[in-house]
């Protein structure tokens, strides 16, 4: 914790939470002040919402590495060494990990508390909003420590504690809602709605299935959970603090490389199928069970849909929501897809040698989206199914009005969502081109190309909603009004992206290749202004000495 609390990432984060809270509390007193007591009421749930959204995952990415980290540089026994318990050891690695994370939550605690003051936010629900983010903050920080005490790797941490987390999240609400239509008994389906983070809060936190008479007692249960979780990584932390044999690992390598790769006949038939076709392409594409994962979480997505139309109790809001996570999946696995080749020969140093071949920068991209569209075209088939049915069922049975236009709106996404997967097979190589950690550009690609066009087309809504208010005429656009907006955006930004990576990414990919032998450091925007600064004070104080030495000259 000593060596945390002095760090400067620490004192970088509490500038940039004090800048951000300066920001956002400007914005809260010209909307309060322009707009009224309404406006602000309306800002208490997407503020909530963010809130708890950031506590759900903030825990798990700054705990992930605490334990493995100390496993990959050979460190931790010496920590046994010490004075120091299992459980001492895993109390203050999360302690000291999580200190961060606290000071973002204090952004949130100065808005609410002006919320209550001009009366849109009771004392009740302020002290529950932040007992939540901070007890689910607590929760994604132990299990942040467990997974870190699972692996060696952070990358595969922080993916089994994201997934834990996504199951409190909306894992656990949605089996209360499933064994509630298929009657199970009522203590089942109470434990799923206690273990649900939605529970404990009253205005927003994803799904929840009831609202509780008493969300004290889901937020008990819940830090009970934290407890567990730390329980776990202390045990976890007994029994694994040392490497594994390298005999025991190099066995389960063979077993997990043949049962990927294939036998070797599998493999020089994939071979000979796709290496005269592209060479990348072969590359991109020997991994076998990268296409299983798709496949199998496709058909998880697909059976939880059938369920719920077979059951026919659920509503279809929960078929869509569904629908709309299958999306959501496909698009985020394209652009990781389309990104982890590349960023796997980077640091393995072969991109480099594969640039020095006869093969372009063109070839190489072209066979990064031939692998994509190969991956996943059996998937996404089966979802472009799925809208044809919908259109079907929809259009077959006395057809009206709304069914109409439920039917285009169902269209309209799936055309976008081919569209999307298109986009985000070169924009997924192009953010791996610029992020500072390669494991980001499917997050950065899914956010530029999938959420911006949803992001603009709010601030616009919210934004006429205001000038409308203010200058006094009628702004009140229809449901058609908004999907057509948000159509236009979206195509203009996926045409944009592709126009601008179509157009620079092979040259990027040549300078990303030898940038492992020319590594240059990234600044912060703290430290572009500080370097720009120095650069104008030096300039300043240059021509003042020479202004100096001139006038020196002159009077001899």
């Amino acid at each position: 914790m000593l060596v945390m609390a002095k760090s400067a990432a620490l004192y970088r984060g509490r500038i940039g939470n004090s800048i951000g809270l300066l920001v956002l509390g400007s914005v809260f007193a010209a909307i309060y002040h322009f707009v009224g007591l309404r406006a602000v009421s309306s800002m208490i749930q997407s503020i909530a919402g963010i809130f708890i959204v950031i506590c759900l995952f903030a825990g798990v990415h700054l705990t992930a590495d605490a334990i493995a980290q100390e496993k990959r540089e050979g460190t931790l026994g010496l920590l046994f060494l010490t004075p120091l318990t299992p459980f001492q050891i895993v109390l203050g690695k999360m302690v000291a990990c999580s200190l961060s994370g606290f000071y973002w939550l204090l952004i949130a605690v100065p808005l609410l508390s002006l919320m209550l003051i001009v009366g849109g936010l009771s004392g009740r629900e302020m002290v529950m909003v932040v007992a939540a983010g901070l007890n689910t903050l607590f929760l994604s920080a132990a299990v942040g420590m467990y997974a870190s005490t699972r692996h060696t790797e952070r990358k595969k941490a922080g993916a089994l504690g994201s997934w834990i987390m996504i199951f409190f999240w909306m894992g656990a609400p949605g089996l209360a809602l499933l064994f509630g239509e298929l009657n199970f008994q009522p203590w089942t389906i109470r434990a799923m709605e206690l273990l649900g983070i939605g529970g404990a809060m009253i205005m927003f936190a994803g799904p929840a299935p009831r609202t509780f008479s008493s969300p004290w007692i889901n937020l008990g249960v819940l830090h009970l959970v934290g407890w567990v979780f730390v329980a776990l990584a202390t045990w976890s932390l007994k029994r694994n603090w040392q490497e594994v044999s390298a005999r025991k690992r190099r066995t389960f390598r063979e077993w997990w490389k043949n049962l990927s790769l294939g036998k070797p006949e599998v493999r020089l038939r994939l071979r000979q199928k796709l290496l005269n076709r592209n060479p990348f392409l072969w590359l991109a594409s020997r991994e076998r069970l990268r296409a299983l994962g798709v496949w199998i979480a496709t058909a998880i997505f697909v059976i939880a849909t059938g369920v719920s139309v077979a059951v026919g109790g659920l509503a279809a809001m929960v078929v869509v929501m569904l629908t709309l996570a299958i999306c959501f999946f496909h698009r985020g696995g394209a652009a990781a897809t389309s990104a982890h080749q590349l960023q796997m020969e980077y640091e393995q140093g072969t991109l480099e040698m594969i640039m020095s071949t006869p093969l372009a920068a063109e070839e190489i991209i072209r066979g990064q989206i031939l692998a994509v569209r190969r991956l996943f075209r059996g998937p996404v088939m089966i979802v472009l199914i799925l809208h044809a049915l919908a259109i079907a069922v929809l259009l077959g049975i006395s057809p009206g009005r709304n069914e109409y236009r439920t039917a285009a709106l169902v269209a309209v996404h799936g055309a976008m969502y081919l569209f999307d997967l298109h986009a985000l097979a070169w924009a997924g190589m192009w953010c791996l081109m610029f992020v500072r950690d390669g494991r980001n550009a499917a997050g950065a690609a899914v956010v530029r190309v999938t959420l911006v066009p949803v992001m603009i087309v709010m601030i616009g809504m919210t934004a006429g909603g205001i000038a409308g208010w203010y200058f006094d005429f009628g702004f009140e656009p229809s449901f058609p009004q908004i999907v057509i907006s948000w159509l236009a955006v979206a195509i203009l930004n996926n045409l944009w992206w592709l126009r601008q990576t179509r157009k620079k990414l092979p040259e990027q990919i040549r300078v990303f290749a030898m940038k492992r032998y020319s590594p240059q450091e990234r600044l912060t925007w703290l430290g572009a202004l500080g370097r720009w600064l120095g650069t104008k004070l030096r300039g300043a104080a240059g021509s003042n000495r020479t202004g100096a030495s001139a006038s020196a000259a002159g009077g001899m």
